[in-house]
């Protein structure tokens, strides 16, 4: 959604999904076999995350935008002695943190797995994800607390629902963060053209390059709060439990647990 809406801005409203190229992902192949001199199929996990500074580097080198845009699942962790995010190639971080209970439902159907699995997942600390480079992830609070109280450089955090919540104010303060000047008729067509039914017409029509597989819809929902009616009571009661220290810090426990009892009672 970020990145739709980053391409969206640049691009005075003309978005197409299968061509973020303002915000790139930073696992891609082509980048890490750019620095490898072996084939990156006769490496292993640690090899690949030895790579990972010079191919960040590269990226940085052949972008055809600047400032360069770089979205990541990585935790910020050292891992086989080197920095996921390294501090020496990273300006500043915009952190979209989400209601974990929400998350369990799009990475169930994300990873075409059951919520129970999900949960689980979720509070894995070795978890990585990906096919080909893994995008190492540990627990969804060991995630949020990686970025929550890293040093090395600034670090934005947006939530994810207060940007539905008022798109306008969210995504131009994160604009105004990134150092761009705001043009108001220019958030007006980005946002518009990156709201979550625009995205998903686009996925519907043409499909999407990033789905993981077929029969998987990338822009499902995005409903803040669905978990309220899709979650049993022991299912949030483990996220809570797992998470509630991070939770209750992100204001996402007391009044939303407040307004899940009164709901179940009513």
């Amino acid at each position: 959604m970020i990145r739709a809406f980053l391409t969206a801005y640049w691009q005075w409203g003309r978005l197409d999904i299968n061509g973020l190229d303002y915000c790139l992902g930073d696992v891609h192949p082509y980048y890490y076999q750019t620095v490898s001199p072996r084939p990156l199929e006769d490496l292993d996990m640690k090899d690949h995350v030895l790579l990972r500074p010079a191919s960040l580097m590269h990226l940085q080198q052949v972008a055809r935008y600047q400032p360069l845009l770089v979205k990541t699942h990585h935790i910020n962790a050292s891992i086989f002695g080197t920095d996921l995010i390294p501090a020496p190639l990273t300006e500043q971080v915009i952190y979209i943190v989400r209601d974990p209970r929400d998350i369990a439902i799009s990475y169930a159907n994300h990873f075409s797995c059951s919520i129970d699995d999900a949960i689980h997942s979720m509070n894995d600390e070795g978890r990585h994800i990906g096919d080909d480079i893994h995008h190492h992830l540990g627990t969804w609070s060991m995630h949020v607390n990686s970025y929550r109280t890293a040093k090395a450089f600034k670090v934005g955090l947006v939530k994810y629902e207060d940007i539905l919540k008022d798109p306008k104010e969210k995504l131009g303060n994160l604009l105004r963060y990134l150092g761009f000047e705001v043009n108001e008729e220019r958030l007006d067509l980005a946002i518009e053209a990156s709201s979550f039914d625009k995205l998903q017409a686009q996925e519907k029509e043409k499909g999407f390059n990033e789905t993981p597989h077929e029969g998987v819809t990338f822009f499902r929902k995005g409903t803040p709060g669905e978990w309220r009616d899709v979650l049993t009571e022991e299912q949030i009661e483990k996220i809570q439990s797992d998470h509630g220290e991070v939770m209750k810090s992100l204001g996402y426990l007391e009044e939303e647990d407040a307004d899940y009892r009164t709901y179940k009672e009513g």
